[in-house]
């Protein structure tokens, strides 16, 4: 048990490391660092113009395109006139 215990401790603090490996300052063009946001509701994407009205209950701490931007395939922030039409 005591193992059992330890184990997932470890794979925690190996997962809070990571997540500290990318941060607010590590954010490429067009993106803004965001905190405990729902991966599916935190950005637009080129496929996913809207953001949905029911949203996933995770917990991410990542980098996402900024308001005026959509993430394309290549997974760069581009605007809506770089989107291919749907």
């Amino acid at each position: 048990m005591k193992l059992h215990v330890l184990a997932t401790f470890a794979a925690l603090l190996a997962l809070a490391i990571a997540a500290r490996a990318e941060g607010p300052g590590s954010c490429g063009t067009n993106e803004v660092w965001k905190e405990c946001v729902s991966s599916s509701c935190a950005e637009k994407t080129c496929t996913r113009r809207v953001i949905p009205y029911v949203c996933t209950a995770d917990c991410v701490f990542r980098c996402y395109c900024d308001d005026d931007h959509y993430r394309n395939a290549e997974g760069r922030c581009v605007t809506e006139e770089e989107c291919p039409p749907q």
